[in-house]
């Protein structure tokens, strides 16, 4: 056993002298902390206290036409889908589904498009986001699965911020 520790030494001291490894970012829901919001962001969480970074927000909700709507922006989707193109677009929470026509972005940055989609502020789907299930997206061909895990409050108070 002394034999073990004695070789084990040298590692751990080598691993002791590594500067510190930051801990990877986790993706959350961000924003409309306080009443009155008018977005919302799905991506790396900033560090409290802290702007995020706009390259690394996948999905916004904002409001939208004098608050009758709210737009949600996906940054980006799939090759599957071609930029400059209307496609209807689905989310959904559960049994709850909302439907409505979307546009898809040039993302030069990605090479795949981005997608843009205006959904009435009473969508069904959106009192199902208050809940920590699953939002599903589905455009075209593509889908994603978002988490809704800390969204419940922010959700309220995006859409009663709209409304005002």
């Amino acid at each position: 056993m002394t034999r073990c520790v004695v070789r084990l030494a040298p590692a751990l001291a080598v691993l002791l002298l590594l500067p510190s490894v930051p801990a990877l970012a986790k993706d959350g829901w961000h924003g409309a902390e306080r009443p009155g919001a008018r977005a919302l962001f799905y991506g790396a969480l900033p560090p409290k206290g802290q702007q995020p970074n706009p390259e690394t927000i996948q999905l916004m909700l904002r409001c939208a036409d004098k608050g009758k709507a709210v737009v949600l922006f996906v940054a980006e989707t799939s090759a599957k889908l071609k930029p400059g193109k209307t496609v209807r677009v689905v989310l959904s929470v559960r049994r709850a589904q909302s439907t409505a026509t979307g546009r898809t972005v040039a993302n030069q940055l990605a090479g795949i498009p981005s997608l843009r989609v205006t959904f009435p502020l009473n969508a069904r789907v959106f009192a199902a986001m208050t809940e920590p299930l699953v939002l599903k997206i589905r455009a075209g061909g593509w889908q994603r699965l978002v988490g809704l895990v800390g969204l419940g409050d922010r959700m309220n108070r995006l859409l009663k911020g709209c409304r005002k």
